[in-house]
């Protein structure tokens, strides 16, 4: 049977929010912070419009592969032109509906990207003040990721307690983990943070690509709401490198961007 995975509608932290948490702690002007914030968000519905069209390829491809199965055709033929009517019942009634939802979610963000880098004055230089907490404290963008992140999964104790009781495998499969999975893929942009392939830059989305990823925890102690610095994306490869190399050695030999 055909199912296709119910993906979250992630939104951005508000203006409130970012304020709330940078702003006093950083000393900074209402401007200055601002601007963080908007560069922040233009990023951050590049990211999703990536994530989103990433879902969409995936809910085709698993699509065809059902419809190919079904109808014995080979997975790499592409669909023969005598079974057309076919394939435009089987996409409509399995697939369009989601597909389209997504769809949207997928130009929402692209547009709202495209609205934002239009309202940003790139040749506008920084203030003084704001070159020097740019020189001192470097950009926010790495903590902004974690605060959305935390604000994006917060689980209620009731539902934490429960969560904890069950067997990994399981915990696994709960929608709570696939919630975290998908924000880490989002904020992440689909890319192993490993060393060696994060200095490729390369991102795993397309063709399906993403699901070689594993959401990996560097500690369990917040297992059922976990905070932004538990976990790291690694590819499957390096997922089972650092679980093989802490087993041999007592300590993983991986590096971390």
């Amino acid at each position: 049977m055909l199912k296709h995975l119910a993906y979250q509608d992630f939104k951005p932290i508000t203006i409130q929010e970012f304020l709330d948490c940078f702003q006093e702690s950083y000393q900074l002007s209402k401007d200055e912070t601002l601007e963080q914030y908007m560069d922040w968000l233009k990023d951050f519905h590049r990211r999703a419009a990536l994530f989103y069209q990433a879902v969409c390829l995936g809910i085709q491809l698993t699509t065809e592969r059902a419809f190919k199965h079904e109808y014995d055709i080979h997975e790499d033929d592409s669909i023969p032109y005598w079974v057309d009517d076919e394939w435009k019942y089987y996409w409509n009634t399995k697939a369009y509906d989601i597909h389209d939802m997504y769809t949207t979610l997928w130009e929402h963000h692209s547009s709202a990207r495209t609205d934002l880098s239009e309202k940003i004055d790139t040749n506008e230089s920084p203030s003084a003040n704001f070159q020097r907490y740019l020189k001192r404290r470097g950009p926010l963008s790495k903590e902004i990721d974690e605060l959305w992140f935390n604000t994006s999964i917060n689980t209620p104790h009731h539902i934490q307690a429960e969560l904890r009781k069950l067997p990994y495998n399981d915990y696994l499969k709960t929608p709570h983990w696939q919630r975290v999975r998908e924000a880490m893929l989002l904020i992440g942009v689909a890319k192993c943070r490993e060393l060696s392939c994060s200095y490729c830059d390369e991102s795993w989305y397309g063709e399906g690509g993403e699901s070689e990823l594993d959401v990996h925890h560097l500690t369990y102690k917040n297992l059922g709401n976990e905070r932004y610095q538990d976990l790291v994306l690694l590819c499957r490869k390096h997922h089972e490198q650092w679980h093989q190399s802490k087993k041999l050695l007592g300590t993983p030999n991986i590096e971390i961007t």
